[in-house]
């Protein structure tokens, strides 16, 4: 009953103040949305108009550039004071301009088209879209940097071509002037074309739903148009070329036909453009209703935590007892690594302390069997290869000896290669795994000794599929079965003695097979089934185990003859975990004791 009075008075603390508090407030909220949403229009407007004057200022960079190129002033001179004809000189200026083009976006993203026009109209570079240099419009614009001081000029298809008065332009121009350094004379022009789509691109990003972005020259002429709107047919209501200088750099509010609007302009400062961004209000009454749910979401949440923390305190004196009683449960289903803090110093902490010094002895225990366990792991795997090595040894000295006694120094030498390479295999400290190629180099120069003592050489297929051969196994693992198959089945054999090693991935195993067509077995004699037949020497029983304990149950090796099939001779068949030589690491950690 306690716990519920405590309850309803933190509900009504922390409740009921900030349901007040929201309500007061969300009033005020939604009255400050216009104002802000104007002032956000116009901040983002003024932003765009500083990026895009950085576009532009690379532009204008990468004009001044061209004409303080000491290389193109040269060809340029050599032509005027006729120590070079057009030809040679267009191959050389072409090859400059050519050279900014295709560079021209490391001082600017908007990648412009190149020609320098001299003051006698002849034209280098010309790569500029729609032929404009062949327009006497375009070259009109031109001689005004010739008859003034002017040394820099911006112009649109708008402006140069008289189009109709609100299309906008396809190309954007820059015209500079490239003066004699002694005479300070305009002797040529460089013109930047810019494609509007380009500059379309820094926009669009940037843009909102609903809104109309325009840039217009000084006299409000638009130049580009990004009409989201569709207003572009009456932008003359919304853009007054007369007040144009008046508004610039501010945003107003503003209706033509019934659409409340936010008119936005400012200045593009390295041009004579303004960028003029037109936004519907409209949008305002979803971001009212933005705020009403963003306000209705707070109070949600208000209420939630209230009625946590009134649980929370409500529950606090129980909190030890449950969080002891959760803390068992994960012991009763194996955890043994959970540990809790004591929450005070009373029966409670003592019992917290004394669950912390079970669960320490726990741990102790299993760690003490586990050890044990690996101990006698490794004693296994020890006794193991001490069983393996030894008949590996005896079995190759044995070829070895009969093949010295037939006098034959080729073979004897070719032997002795070999038998050192299969002991430096055998022998070598590098830890208990290798990959599969490195264990049939074993198989390679073991053949070349059984090669000696057989009357007709084994013929070896390898059918590996791709990959395998990097895959890790374990050291000593396809000698014996090697071993075997070659002396139960291939001396045995009436044909062409013949060994297949296949090894292929199927799903998370690696198979192995080693076939030989010797005799196989006689299975109606045995009576064994047709396949997992008992290993053929204990050599085989122990690689067996060896893989049983390295990897577990679900491996190992196992033999089939194929006598009753439609094929011939054994087949043994090894499976395997798949150990990639980075996974590798942490399972030869493992084993380190057993080396």
């Amino acid at each position: 009953m306690s716990q519920i009075r405590l309850f309803a008075i933190v509900v009504m603390i922390i409740v009921v103040p900030i349901t007040i508090i929201t309500v007061f407030s969300s009033n005020l909220l939604i009255n400050q949305t216009r104002s802000r949403y104007v002032y956000t229009l116009s901040a983002e407007t003024q932003q765009l108009a500083r990026m895009l004057d950085a576009e532009v200022g690379s532009l204008l960079s990468v004009g001044r550039m061209i004409i303080s190129d000491n290389k193109i002033k040269t060809a340029l001179n050599d032509y005027l004071d006729g120590l070079a004809d057009y030809a040679q000189t267009s191959i050389a200026l072409d090859q400059y301009l050519l050279d900014y083009e295709n560079t021209s976006f490391l001082a600017s993203s908007l990648l412009p088209k190149i020609a320098l026009i001299t003051s006698e109209n002849d034209i280098f570079g010309d790569s500029l879209a729609g032929g404009v240099l062949d327009r006497p419009e375009f070259l009109g614009e031109i001689q005004t940097l010739y008859e003034t001081n002017q040394n820099i000029k911006w112009t649109s298809d708008s402006e140069a071509f008289l189009l109709d008065e609100y299309k906008h332009s396809d190309c954007l121009y820059l015209i500079l002037a490239m003066r004699d350094s002694n005479t300070f004379k305009t002797v040529a022009t460089v013109v930047l074309q810019l494609r509007v789509s380009a500059l379309s691109s820094c926009i669009l990003p940037n843009m909102y739903g609903d809104q109309t972005v325009v840039i217009a020259n000084s006299s409000g002429r638009p130049i580009v148009v990004l009409d989201d709107l569709d207003i572009e047919d009456s932008l003359e209501q919304w853009i007054d070329a007369e007040n144009v200088d008046i508004y610039k750099d501010l945003s107003l509010e503003k209706t033509v036909g019934g659409m409340n609007c936010v008119v936005a302009e400012y200045s593009i400062a390295r041009s004579n453009w303004n960028l003029i961004t037109i936004t519907n209000m409209d949008n305002i009454n979803e971001l009212k209703q933005t705020h009403i749910q963003n306000l209705l979401l707070a109070v949600v949440i208000c209420l939630v935590i209230s009625f946590l923390l009134a649980f929370r305190f409500s529950k606090r004196f129980m909190r030890p007892v449950v969080e002891l009683n959760n803390h068992m449960k994960l012991v009763r289903d194996g955890n043994f690594s959970v540990r809790l803090k004591p929450s005070s110093r009373d029966e409670i902490g003592e019992l917290t302390l004394q669950f912390n010094d079970m669960l320490d002895h726990i741990n102790h225990l299993i760690e003490l069997n586990q050890k044990k366990s690996e101990e006698k792991r490794a004693s296994d795997i020890r006794f193991l290869q001490s069983q393996i090595n030894p008949h590996f040894i005896y079995n190759t000295l044995t070829l070895l000896r009969y093949t010295v006694l037939s006098c034959n120094k080729e073979q004897a030498d070719a032997i002795i290669l070999a038998f050192n390479g299969i002991l430096r295999y055998a022998l070598s400290s590098n830890g208990q795994f290798v990959t599969l190629n490195r264990a049939l180099e074993w198989v390679r120069d073991y053949l070349v000794i059984v090669n000696c003592s057989m009357e007709k050489p084994v013929e070896v297929i390898y059918d590996l599929e791709e990959g395998t051969g990097d895959l890790l196994i374990v050291r000593m693992l396809i000698q014996p079965i090697v071993e075997n198959a070659v002396f139960h089945g291939l001396k045995r054999c009436a044909t062409e003695p013949k060994l297949r090693i296949v090894s292929r991935i199927t799903g998370k195993d690696l198979i192995i097979t080693i076939w030989d067509n010797g005799p196989g077995f006689d299975t109606q004699k045995s009576g064994a089934p047709k396949e997992d037949f008992n290993q053929r020497s204990i050599g085989i029983d122990n690689v067996n185990q060896r893989i049983k304990l390295y990897y577990g149950e679900k491996y190992g090796v196992s033999y089939r003859s194929l006598r009753e099939g439609f094929r011939e001779g054994t087949e043994a068949i090894i499976i395997l975990p798949i150990i990639k030589k980075e996974d590798g690491e942490v399972l030869i950690n493992e084993h380190t004791d057993c080396r």
